[in-house]
């Protein structure tokens, strides 16, 4: 198996526990009222954890020449990135973690476009049948609710959506920054200093929005108060998680072809997460907390197949060549 296989295999479980991290902290935490407020949180690690990995980079090794554009690309990437979340946080206090993964799969639908419109990719019929699949499987979930939470369901999708976008065009602009140092310098970019000056980037948007925003610091501080700091403890693990995905995914995307790794990689996540939702229903229900019942499971179960159906479909254009 090669290496960027195993890289992406491992970020993706990895990324789907994370997930549920997310949602057991919104929920368990903040009772799903203000989530936003966790960029508190995150705001101070992030930026601790940039800037003591570049420290330590720079002090153990020697680093050529970078560009200053490619820098402040990357910067601008963490930024969007970490933008992107508020959204993201907002929906979790709506849907479940499955639900979250099932949207995320519209990651491929918009670099397929992407690529359609500024790399005069052409996109085939086979490909469009996975456009058609890809956005069928989020609308199951929403179609499957009852007609008492359609309303929030549709708010949900429209905030993943939101978050979707942004969060894309921040993963093509590291892609591009990334590329870009490597035929400036002739030398591999590297990967530790790349994530942290992602992480830089993610910590000087969180906390320049703490900063601005006072109801996001008070709400951090009830939630401190009310669960006596024992809040602190899944932050903390969850930032240690999220840390192991973004090195091993981009890692991954700098020794693999980008577009295989992020399909894999989606589709792996859907169905990790829809194994560990049920699982951790079962055994720990205030982790899990999935819904359990006949309908949810089967939309759920619907979902995962039309989206990993699509996912196959856009990285083999070609599967049906010898039919049609």
């Amino acid at each position: 198996m090669e290496l960027w296989l195993i890289l992406t295999l491992v970020a993706s479980v990895v990324a789907s526990v994370s997930a549920f991290f997310d949602n057991y902290i919104i929920d368990d935490f903040f009772k799903e009222r203000m989530p936003q407020a966790l960029k508190c949180f995150y705001g101070p690690i992030n930026l601790v954890t940039a800037l003591t990995a570049i420290i330590i980079y720079f002090s153990l090794f020697t680093v050529e020449p970078i560009p200053m554009e490619n820098i402040l690309l990357l910067i601008l990437s963490g930024i969007i990135s970490a933008a992107a979340n508020v959204p993201y946080y907002m929906a979790l206090g709506v849907e479940n973690t499955t639900g979250a993964i099932i949207f995320s799969q519209l990651y491929p639908v918009f670099y397929l476009l992407l690529g359609a419109l500024f790399l005069n990719e052409a996109i085939t019929s086979v490909q469009f049948i996975a456009f058609l699949l890809l956005l069928l499987a989020p609308m199951v979930i929403i179609f499957s609710t009852r007609r008492r939470g359609k309303k929030m369901e549709y708010r949900a999708g429209l905030l993943f959506l939101i978050g979707v976008i942004m969060s894309s065009f921040a993963n093509i602009l590291f892609v591009f920054a990334e590329r870009g140092a490597i035929s400036s310098t002739g030398n591999t970019f590297p990967i530790i200093l790349a994530v942290a000056l992602l992480f830089l980037g993610k910590g000087i948007f969180d906390v320049f929005a703490v900063a601005t925003k006072k109801n996001w610091r008070v709400r951090a501080k009830n939630v401190m108060k009310a669960s006596r700091n024992r809040v602190l403890v899944p932050i903390i693990v969850n930032s240690l998680i999220w840390l192991v995905v973004e090195y091993c995914i981009r890692r991954a995307t700098v020794i693999g072809q980008v577009a295989i790794v992020s399909a894999v990689d989606k589709a792996v996540e859907l169905l990790a997460t829809f194994v560990l939702g049920l699982i951790f229903t079962i055994l720990w229900p205030r982790f899990g907390r999935e819904k359990l019942d006949r309908r949810t499971v089967m939309a759920h179960l619907i979902a995962t197949v039309l989206a990993m159906a699509g996912i196959i479909l856009v990285e083999n254009p070609d599967i049906f060549s010898g039919i049609w």
